[in-house]
């Protein structure tokens, strides 16, 4: 029966404790989780503002602004100006007088951007107005035509 010694023992010991380290190395490196990318959150933007307009004959419009973008967004449900042309009119909170925001398509949704003095007059509680114009609109900075549709402008 062979003897070893216990040098013999240690130099055989250590190649497998290298062995052992280097495969719990690649172990760890190769489980390690993927990083997780950091994202910024997003930037908080105001909450659109919104007016159901309705009126007499199932007239129904929808109006949408975006204040940041000063961003409006006109969808007529049912709306028929006749042989005229139907006008959006803004009047503001506390206010009598209405401030035209032109003649819209009666057709067709559509888009565009209102100028600062106009954009800060549609606050929450502001009301939007749709009058029956002659072609063109009006003439004269007012309605002259009937009013087909009205509605409160509120934020969602």
């Amino acid at each position: 029966v062979a003897v070893a010694s216990a040098g013999s023992l240690r130099e055989r010991s250590r190649p497998r404790s290298r062995a052992t380290r280097a495969a719990a190395l690649l172990a760890v490196i190769a489980l390690r989780p993927e990083p997780v990318p950091v994202v910024a959150p997003a930037p908080i933007i105001a909450a659109p503002m919104v007016a159901s307009l309705s009126g007499e004959k199932g007239v129904a419009v929808a109006v949408a602004f975006d204040k940041a973008n000063s961003r409006i967004v006109i969808t007529p449900v049912k709306l028929d100006p006749g042989v005229g042309d139907a006008e959006l009119w803004v009047i503001p909170l506390g206010a009598t007088a209405p401030v035209s925001l032109g003649v819209i398509d009666a057709s067709v949704a559509g888009s565009h951007t209102v100028d600062a003095a106009r954009s800060g007059l549609m606050l929450p509680g502001a009301t939007f107005a749709i009058s029956r114009e002659a072609k063109g609109g009006s003439t004269t900075g007012a309605p002259q035509g009937a009013i087909v549709a009205s509605g409160k402008l509120i934020r969602v």
